[in-house]
């Protein structure tokens, strides 16, 4: 965190260079729908970090850009959650685990919309209904 806090440009996209890297190397035992999956959900994560920070201002990076990392980070989360989905005990506590999620992140989201926090968040309360519904 503090290399990309203080550092330049250069640095950050040493960092997104670092990411693919990884990315890759997390991949390499993957099987190839694995490996697709990652691929739309980085490329999909690009857009949308595209749409929401550069062409409407919800939020801004430190050089008004989208650092390389940050979608590749969403990739490596999502390869993170398929690994988790298909571990003995994410399989064994699959009914504890999707309800503990649901009440907290439903709480959190309620809370979010709640008029409390100085900035809402309606779009993860959306986005929390959407997994809702996948669930």
């Amino acid at each position: 965190m503090a290399f990309e806090v203080s550092g330049s440009v250069w640095k950050q996209y040493a960092l997104g260079f670092i990411a693919l890297v990884c990315l890759i190397g997390f991949l390499r035992g993957e099987t190839r729908e694995v490996r697709l999956q990652v691929a739309v959900a980085v490329a999909f994560t690009t857009i949308g970090e595209y749409v929401a920070s550069v062409c409407m201002g919800g939020y801004t990076y430190r050089f008004d850009n989208v650092p390389a990392y940050v979608p590749l980070g969403h990739g490596m989360v999502y390869l993170t959650s398929i690994a988790l989905a298909r571990s003995r005990l994410f399989i064994k506590y699959a009914r504890v685990i999707t309800t503990t999620v649901i009440v907290v992140c439903g709480a959190w989201s309620i809370w979010g919309i709640s008029g409390l926090p100085e900035q809402g968040d309606v779009g993860g309360s959306a986005l929390l209904c959407v997994f809702d519904l996948s669930v």
